[in-house]
């Protein structure tokens, strides 16, 4: 029986510390199966009362903790897993109890010390616990610095944004501001940086999926809706143009797509060659011939003409040149259907903050304006 309980623990052990590894340290989208269960289940009950809360600071600052917790458990959880596993492996190599190999493991694992081995095996036991001890403590650490690298690189940027887009962030507001500081439309934003940012942050996503539902600095920042304001800033500056698009902003459109559907997929491979088809999507939507193809539908789109409207007639007032505008709602809406499904899901299952033209929360919450919003929108009415 305790050869049997040797190996259970020289297979437990083995494979906690490749779980860790997995999800810690490997580069690449992939989680443990402890790490799943942690995370869901921290989701789940940090989730379960939202509906209870009725001020969305107050749901923001509550889901901030859920993220730290769930971390906080599974360096818990992989520590008692290795205790226990440990434990298995004095008690098959002693004459111990198992509550005694327990509380070696224990000692040793923690680096405490103040239990002696019984024999050689025992010893190796120990050793081979303390290494693994400090090991845990390692990877952890650098596991949390990795995280900070990461969310300061997604970050910044969208603090730099909030001075064009507004907190929450809001992408005709990213014209407005830019056009009443005298710069070029073609300049905010700028579809090379955020290009940059969306790959960055895509793939620091995909390695440490925790970090999706980091809340930012502040209650009125999201990573979500920032990538979408973005989005609809350059969609939008794509249909109100007269010359052909700009192959920068054509690409921004393209990647910000792909990686929004990647992310709402949690990295799971698509049926077909998914790259391929939103690209073809965009590109049929900025071609000259664009009007053969039939409009979305509105829940694609998310908003009716007359919001596009309201705020293309704010633009013109502000000096901003407007062409045809039934030519730029065709193309801006077009585009907008090949990024805010997966954004708008994104932004719903994230709590993100509701900014406006990121669609409905669940549970459902009232839109949060930026400053200054009523410049492009019709005085009095109803804000979606």
């Amino acid at each position: 029986m305790r050869d049997l309980l040797l190996l259970i623990g020289i297979v437990l052990t083995v494979g906690t510390v490749l779980a860790m590894v997995k999800s810690m340290l490997m580069p690449r989208a992939a989680r443990s199966l402890v790490a799943n269960a942690i995370h869901r289940g921290v989701g789940a009950v940090v989730g379960a009362p939202l509906g209870l809360v009725r001020s969305y600071g107050s749901r923001d600052r509550w889901l901030a903790l859920a993220p730290p917790i769930a971390i906080l458990l599974e360096l818990a959880t992989y520590v008692a897993i290795l205790i226990a596993s440990l434990g298995l492996v004095v008690y098959g190599t002693t004459d111990l109890t198992f509550g005694q190999a327990l509380y070696q493991s224990g000692s040793t694992l923690t680096t405490l010390g103040i239990v002696e081995p019984v024999n050689v095996a025992s010893a190796i036991t120990v050793y081979v616990a303390a290494f693994l001890g400090l090991v845990v403590i390692a990877i952890f650490i650098g596991y949390l610095m990795a995280l900070s690298a990461a969310f300061t690189a997604r970050e910044s940027p969208m603090v730099q944004l909030a001075a064009l887009a507004g907190e929450p962030a809001w992408g005709p507001m990213v014209l407005l501001r830019a056009h009443r500081l005298g710069m070029p439309l073609t300049a905010a934003p700028d579809a090379a940086a955020w290009t940059d940012w969306i790959a960055t942050t895509r793939m620091n996503q995909q390695v440490s999926p925790v970090l999706s539902a980091m809340r930012s600095t502040s209650q009125r920042r999201h990573w979500v809706v920032s990538f979408l304001a973005v989005l609809d800033a350059v969609a939008l500056r794509t249909a109100i143009g007269d010359g052909p698009p700009d192959p920068a902003d054509v690409q921004l459109l393209a990647v910000g797509a792909l990686a929004l559907d990647v992310m709402v997929r949690d990295g799971r491979p698509a049926d077909g060659d998914t790259n391929w088809e939103i690209e073809e999507q965009v590109l049929r939507a900025v071609r000259a011939d664009a009007a053969a193809v039939p409009l979305p539908a509105r829940e694609a789109v998310g908003l009716d003409r007359a919001d596009v409207d309201a705020a293309l007639d704010g633009l013109r007032t502000t000096g901003v040149a407007i062409g045809d505008a039934d030519a730029a709602w065709q193309s801006f809406a077009r585009l907008r259907a090949t990024y805010y499904p997966s954004a708008a899901r994104l932004a719903a299952d994230l709590h993100a903050v509701p900014a406006p033209w990121s669609g409905p929360r669940r549970p459902a919450a009232p839109v949060i304006w930026p400053a200054h919003a009523e410049l492009l929108t019709p005085a009095g009415e109803a804000r979606r």
